[in-house]
């Protein structure tokens, strides 16, 4: 047989959760949220604004949002771009090797599993 539920059971009733218990994590968030602001998000707004100005040092810079000074940038520098990829490659490639080392110089602890038990 079925018996109604009383409504006044804890298990069933709402709990109201207190305010700080709520805010709390958005106030432990603040403090990281304004240093990104600050320090990630303001640099690169304005760098973003200077990247799009024309102009010369002496004649001045005006705003002119010409987003053709990327491709005149890589087209100008091409070269130099593409030695600093191919240096950068060079030095990822050669500390990988440095840092595995050649195959016959590994140890039995670091390329292979140890065999024998000295303990």
């Amino acid at each position: 047989m079925e018996r109604p539920v009383p409504v006044d059971l804890r298990e069933l009733t709402r709990r109201r959760r207190r305010r700080g218990k709520v805010l709390a994590p958005y106030a432990l968030l603040a403090p990281g949220a304004i240093w990104l602001l600050v320090l990630f998000l303001v640099p690169m707004v304005s760098m973003g604004g200077l990247a799009l100005q024309e102009g010369n040092a002496l004649d001045g810079f005006v705003q002119t949002f010409r987003v053709a000074n990327f491709g005149d940038v890589l087209s100008k520098n091409y070269e130099i771009l593409v030695r600093s990829l191919r240096n950068g490659a060079i030095v990822v490639v050669s500390g990988a090797v440095m840092r595995r080392g050649p195959p016959s110089a590994q140890g039995p602890s670091e390329g292979r599993p140890n065999d024998r038990d000295d303990s």
